[in-house]
């Protein structure tokens, strides 16, 4: 069973646009972080949870959203990512997970930027504790869970970039989810390099006590 699994906040139009490239799933769990417009899908597939808060969290709400799927295999997809194929059970195998990251790009940013997919087992993701809550900044949160899903000896596996558009949208846009605001691209490479720090001083184990949306 394949859940794909969102996070979302205000980011209704795109979400809109790309939902319905995502129906191949058994479900579609969605958790709208606090939008300033509710998210309101009406599709027996999908079920869309509401969590109120000021401040955004992606990794708290990627834990919340994961643990409320009920799939064996997880697509985290980003509420921009518009869906060219229908991804399968066959497509992953056991001991891999399967990622957008490094991708071979030709210097077109959009493509190597596909950071916003990832497919995995559940078992793997709690297995590694799921998603680093520390990393409240903006960037690498992808790059530290997926070394710890290396470190326990999982194959990582790269989608085709043809598989997925990335609708575009301004970095000042993906900062300001954060509460961050500023030069974008001074800002974006500072809030990378803090999360950076948090991931290597600071590791996320599976002693931690991971974000559950039943208990909030």
């Amino acid at each position: 069973m394949i859940s794909i699994c969102n996070v979302t906040r205000n980011r209704n139009v795109n979400l809109e646009k790309c939902w319905r490239t995502w129906l191949f799933a058994d479900e579609i769990v969605i958790i709208d972080y606090g939008s300033d417009v509710s998210v309101k899908i009406d599709h027996p597939k999908i079920k869309v949870y509401r969590y109120e808060s000021d401040k955004f969290s992606k990794t708290k709400g990627l834990n919340m959203v994961i643990g409320l799927a009920q799939g064996d295999i997880i697509i985290q997809a980003d509420s921009d990512y518009y869906f060219n194929r229908e991804f399968k059970e066959s497509d992953i195998q056991n001991g891999e997970f399967i990622t957008g990251k490094d991708l071979e790009h030709n210097g077109n940013r959009d493509i190597v930027a596909l950071t916003g997919f990832c497919m995995f087992w559940k078992n793997d993701w709690c297995q590694v504790n799921g998603y680093n809550e520390r990393l409240i900044y903006y960037a690498y949160d992808d790059d530290d869970f997926y070394f710890r899903m290396e470190k326990i000896g999982l194959k990582h596996k790269k989608i085709n970039p043809s598989d997925i558009t990335h609708l575009t949208h301004s970095d000042k846009e993906r900062l300001i989810e954060f509460g961050i605001s500023g030069n974008p691209e001074r800002m974006l490479y500072r809030s990378r390099r803090k999360n950076m720090s948090i991931s290597v001083n600071n590791l996320w184990s599976i002693k931690d006590v991971r974000s559950s949306y039943e208990n909030i």
